[in-house]
C-alpha cells in the first residue's frame, strides 16, 4: 500500500480520486474542515487542515508520501475569483514551493499537478495543440486564473528540479456534484425549474472529459513506471460546440430549447480549445476515455 497526500482535498477532483485509490493506500488529505467532517467510512486515512494562508502546509510532512497530488486551486469559477494574490499564491507560488523543496531534499516520490487548456487562450485555429504549443502558446488570456496556470505550467517546461513530477493539462472536466455554476449543471438546473438560461452565442468549441477517466489515468500514472513529464488529457472525441452542447442536454432531458438572452462571456475570444493527446496515449496506451459526452450528461439526471 502506497502513502499518498492529496493537497487540496476539497476540490472536486480530489473527492472523486479519494473514492478510487483509499481502497488499497494509505490516504492523507490536507483540506478545510476535514478533521470536523472527516467520512468514518473511510479507512486507512487521516486528516489534515489546510486552508492558505491561514492554515499553511506542513512542508516536511510531504516527505513522507509515496504520491503527493496537488488539487488545491482558487478562482477555478469566474464568479467566484478571490483576491488576485491569493490566487497566485494557491496556484502558482505554493507548487513551486513544493516542488522546489521536494527538490532540495531529493524526494523520491512523485508529484502530479495540473494545468488548463484554457492556458492557450484566444484562438481561432482548429487544431489539436500538443503540449508546447499550450505552454508556449501567446493568446492572449481572460483572467489571472489562467495566468496562474500558464506560469505554473512554464516553470514546469524550464526544468529547474530532478524529482518526479508530473503535470497533467486537462479540457473541460465534468460529472456529478461538479459546481453548481459550471456549464452542464446551470443548464439542467435551469431546465428542471423552467427556468431561461444565460448564456453566450455558443460558437465556442470545447473538449470534455468526464471525471471518472481521469481518477482513472491519474491512478495508473500513480501505479505505473511511466516517465514524468508534462501531458494533455482529453477524449479527442468530445469536443463540441457549447450551443450543440446546451441542445444536447435538452434533448436528452426531453425538453423543447428555449430561446435565451446572450451574454458576453470572458472566453468567447477562445473560438476553439482542444489537447492533442498523443503524448498520453503512447506513454499509457491501455487508457482510454470510456465515458463519452451523452452518456456523461445522462449521469446527472
Amino acid at each position: 500500500m502506497k502513502k499518498i497526500a492529496i493537497v487540496g482535498s476539497n476540490s472536486f477532483v480530489a473527492k472523486n480520486l479519494i473514492r478510487k485509490v483509499s481502497k488499497d493506500n494509505y490516504i492523507y488529505l490536507y483540506g478545510k474542515n476535514l478533521v470536523e467532517t472527516k467520512d468514518e467510512s473511510l479507512s486507512f486515512v487521516s486528516y489534515f487542515n489546510f486552508d492558505y494562508p491561514n492554515w499553511p502546509l506542513d512542508l516536511t510532512s510531504l516527505l513522507n508520501y509515496d504520491v503527493i497530488v496537488y488539487t488545491a486551486a482558487v478562482g477555478v469559477q469566474s464568479n467566484n475569483r478571490p483576491a488576485n494574490l491569493l490566487l497566485y499564491q494557491v496556484n502558482l507560488f505554493l507548487p513551486i514551493e513544493i516542488v522546489t523543496f521536494l527538490n532540495d531534499n531529493n524526494y523520491k516520490g512523485k508529484f502530479i499537478t495540473f494545468g488548463s487548456y484554457f492556458e492557450i487562450g484566444t484562438n481561432d485555429k482548429e487544431k489539436l495543440y500538443n503540449e508546447i504549443e499550450v505552454i508556449q502558446s501567446v493568446g492572449a488570456i481572460s483572467d489571472s486564473y489562467c495566468d496562474s496556470k500558464r506560469l505554473l505550467s512554464n516553470f514546469y517546461l524550464n526544468k529547474q528540479f530532478n524529482i518526479l513530477w508530473y503535470h497533467l493539462i486537462l479540457p473541460s472536466i465534468y460529472g456529478p456534484n461538479e459546481n453548481d455554476n459550471r456549464l452542464i449543471p446551470y443548464v439542467i438546473n435551469t431546465i428542471k425549474e423552467d427556468l431561461d438560461p444565460k448564456l453566450s452565442s455558443g460558437d465556442q468549441v470545447r473538449q470534455y472529459l468526464y471525471i471518472s477517466d481521469l481518477v482513472e489515468l491519474i491512478d495508473k500514472i500513480i501505479n505505473t513506471d511511466i516517465p514524468a513529464d508534462v501531458y494533455n488529457v482529453a477524449s479527442c472525441t468530445d469536443s463540441i460546440k457549447i450551443k450543440d452542447l446546451v441542445s444536447l442536454i435538452y434533448e436528452i432531458m426531453g425538453k423543447q430549447q428555449k430561446k435565451y438572452d446572450q451574454i458576453v462571456t470572458r472566453d468567447q475570444g477562445m473560438a476553439f480549445l482542444g489537447l492533442n493527446t498523443d503524448k498520453i496515449s503512447y506513454a499509457i496506451p491501455e487508457w482510454k476515455p470510456k465515458v463519452f459526452l451523452k452518456d456523461g450528461i445522462k449521469k446527472y439526471l
